[in-house]
């Protein structure tokens, strides 16, 4: 029976083959063969990709209601904050999910912003929302869809925190 002694042998394939990827990759660049990164896969057309941009506008829209309303539970936060105070509760746990609700807030804020921008200069798309540069177009629709879903799970995230911590603060303060 035929067995290997040497335990370098694995490493041994495992590097050659990595110095062989790397030597690859590097005679594709010199030679100008390799894919550009922003390239939208050939499954995509320019069809779908109007579609897309089209969805990500309407997720915009929906979004900032969302916002909205995210930031009228601040406030009414604020105000049940002050309530809680002046009946001199316990509220430090309160004030500190509040602030850490609002920083959350600002975040999902910012990714939305960045989403708007994104989706408002519209690279590869003209005026009507027709491509114009599909690769350009595909990478609009792509970091579009990326902020937007950043807000989407800071906002998510956050609901779920304010209402663990008001569920938190309720149980230690019946009555509250």
């Amino acid at each position: 029976m035929f067995t290997i002694r040497n335990p370098e042998t694995p490493r041994h394939v495992a590097g050659q083959l990595a110095r062989l990827a790397l030597i690859v990759s590097l005679v594709l660049a010199i030679l100008g063969l390799a894919l550009p990164a922003l390239a939208a896969p050939a499954s995509v057309t320019t069809a779908q990709l109007q579609a897309n941009h089209q969805n990500e506008l309407n997720w915009l829209q929906y979004q900032t209601g969302h916002l909205t309303r995210a930031n009228q539970l601040a406030v009414l936060m604020q105000t049940y904050v002050n309530t809680q105070n002046s009946a001199n509760k316990n509220y430090g746990d309160l004030v500190s999910a509040l602030a850490n609700y609002n920083a959350q807030l600002a975040s999902a804020q910012s990714a939305h912003n960045a989403a708007a921008g994104i989706l408002q200069t519209a690279a590869g798309f003209d005026a009507n929302g027709n491509v114009t540069s599909f690769v350009q177009a595909h990478q609009t629709v792509r970091t579009a869809r990326q902020s937007l879903w950043d807000c989407h799970r800071t906002l998510r995230q956050a609901a779920f925190d304010v209402s663990v911590a008001i569920h938190n603060y309720r149980q230690a303060n019946p009555g509250s």
